[in-house]
């Protein structure tokens, strides 16, 4: 690219923005609702899970394309193991 079209691109500015202001109130006369139990420490608190953690919980969703694939190819694999 040279500098006379350089010189006509329109020039990019990201526009500035600012992060939310985060607010809050403390209710001194709260009163929990009946029945309500308090939540353990590991209710609130987040730990991060390991690798074999995450690997266990890990769900592949099957759309109906790969579903009909993996049904044909049981279907073929059967036949052959019954021939």
């Amino acid at each position: 690219m040279d500098k006379s079209s350089a010189d006509k691109m329109p020039q990019m500015t990201s526009p500035t923005t600012t992060l939310p202001e985060v607010t809050f109130r403390v209710l001194d006369d709260y009163v929990a609702p009946a029945g309500t139990v308090p939540q353990s420490v590991e209710y609130y608190r987040h730990t991060e899970k390991t690798a074999e953690e995450i690997d266990s919980q890990i769900e592949y969703d099957m759309d109906e394309e790969v579903c009909n694939f993996h049904s044909v190819t049981y279907i073929e694999t059967l036949c052959h193991v019954q021939k």
